[in-house]
Parts: C-alpha cells; sequence; structure tokens
C-alpha cells in the first residue's frame, strides 16, 4: 500500500507537469508559426521610434513600403519631406506604409525633421547601420519595398522630377 501510494504521489505530478510542457511547447509553436509566416528580406530593419516603441517591418507585412533615409540638417532631405508627406496622406488608406528613417544615433533628428516638416508619418532612428545594409552613399535616398519586403525600386538623392517614377511605382506595387 505505501509503495502504491509513493508510486502514485511521485507519477502523477510527473503526469501533469508533462502535459503541462506539452502545452507550453504547443503553445510556443503557435507563436512561432505565427511569427514563422513572415519572412525577412535583405531590407528588414528594426529600430527605435521617436515617439517611443520600435518600428518593425514586419509590423507592415503585406504593405509595400515606402523608407526615406534622411538627416535633419540635409537640405535635399527638407525638400523631398513635404513630397513624401503628401505621398504618406494619399495612399496610406490605399495600403502602402511611409516610413522615415534617419542615420543619426539620437532621436533629436527625427524629432526636429518632424517639426521643422510637419510630417506625420513614422519615423526612426539609429538607422546607419540599417543605411549600410541598404548600400546608401548618403542622403536621402529613397526605397520602394513591394508587399514581401523585396526591393521594387530606389531612388538616389531627391528631384522633382522623380515624384512620377515614384507614384508610378507606388501604384504598380499597390495592385
Amino acid at each position: 500500500m505505501k509503495k502504491t501510494l509513493l508510486i502514485i504521489s511521485v507519477v502523477i505530478p510527473f503526469l501533469f507537469s508533462c502535459k503541462k510542457k506539452e502545452m507550453e511547447i504547443a503553445t510556443n509553436k503557435g507563436t512561432q508559426l505565427q511569427q514563422a509566416d513572415y519572412v525577412k528580406t535583405d531590407f528588414y530593419f528594426r529600430l527605435p521610434d521617436y515617439k517611443g516603441g520600435e518600428i518593425k517591418l514586419e509590423d507592415y507585412k503585406g504593405k509595400p513600403v515606402l523608407v526615406m533615409f534622411f538627416t535633419e540638417t540635409c537640405p535635399y532631405c527638407k525638400k523631398a519631406a513635404p513630397y513624401i508627406e503628401s505621398l504618406h496622406e494619399k495612399y496610406n488608406e490605399k495600403g502602402l506604409a511611409v516610413i522615415g528613417i534617419s542615420t543619426r544615433d539620437d532621436k533629436s533628428s527625427p524629432q526636429e525633421f518632424a517639426k521643422e516638416n510637419n510630417i506625420s508619418f513614422r519615423l526612426a532612428y539609429n538607422g546607419r547601420e540599417t543605411a549600410k545594409n541598404y548600400g546608401i552613399a548618403g542622403v536621402p535616398f529613397i526605397y520602394l519595398l513591394d508587399k514581401s519586403h523585396n526591393l521594387f525600386k530606389v531612388w538616389a538623392g531627391y528631384d522633382r522630377q522623380y515624384n512620377n517614377s515614384i507614384e508610378e511605382a507606388i501604384n504598380k506595387v499597390l495592385n
């Protein structure tokens, strides 16, 4: 009898702990499956948002993304900003995400840029390594990523002559 009680007192907790482990594994597998359906491309980034939190490319899964690299002091970035903002206003409801990435490490860079240029799209900072991964050689650089976040088109610098090309490309990735 004592042996039976001893066996029961050891086996029953063990069975329940195994069941708990199986449930944890199943739960973790579900989480992994949810994350696994997003494939990180060479253009993936995860950067701090100057308003707090993070900007992760995976949060825009299934959406094309227009990315502009900038610094707050760059005169061409300042020229591009109103146009990029107008694209955000025009295409946001149609599914285009617009993200600005400061190559500076300080969050004052996007704060100043947003305030000075009336920017409402999301702005990240500390983007120097991301810029290197994208292969930029200065600012501004404007990248259009398709819905799978592969490179669709890139514009080095900014000139108003790019506007038609940028909108044509946006319309292609949205359709």
